[in-house]
């Protein structure tokens, strides 16, 4: 649980956490039955979750991300969690609207994908989902806000800050 963001390293003041920081199943993050019984074959062990919200008056003006969620799967080794980013980088390119972005680099694998959706109010809003692997460790930061406003730079922003906990 001390790999995932803490609420003291969001970049920009004003975060609130919806979630603080806890342990969380493991087979809450991937959504095949199959995968999760491949992972704990390959020494998926436990898991931790935070969410973190940036209130915004008014969606449609709204800048930097208003939703992270940030979390970390612990392998007993390497080979697990490569097989934990092969599947979870599968499961995250077939959500529907799903693009392929880069996420820089992050770790020893890194993967990030877009996709938008339009708000009741018209306001069209992303989400950014970035992966990456440290050693044994499996990362998904999930990033979401106003396009225009939030963008994958944000989330590598953010997605940074957990990282550094983690070398």
């Amino acid at each position: 649980m001390g790999y995932v963001l803490r609420l003291d390293q969001m970049p920009t003041s004003g975060y609130t956490a919806d979630v603080t920081p806890h342990p969380v199943d493991p087979s809450t993050i991937f959504a095949s039955a199959a995968d999760v019984t491949a992972l704990r074959q390959a020494g998926m062990g436990q898991a931790a979750m935070a969410r973190y919200l940036q209130p915004a008056p008014v969606l449609a003006t709204a800048n930097g991300p208003l939703d992270v969620v940030a979390t970390v799967v612990a392998f007993s080794g390497v080979s697990g969690g490569h097989q934990g980013m092969q599947r979870l980088t599968a499961q995250v390119d077939a959500r529907p609207g799903a693009g392929q972005v880069s996420a820089g680099d992050l770790g020893v694998e890194s993967h990030a994908t877009t996709r938008t959706a339009t708000a009741s109010d018209g306001t069209v809003v992303v989400e950014i989902t970035v992966l990456w692997r440290v050693a044994n460790l499996l990362n998904e930061m999930v990033v979401r806000g106003r396009q225009g406003g939030t963008g994958v730079g944000d989330a590598v922003i953010i997605a940074n800050r957990q990282l550094a906990g983690e070398r």
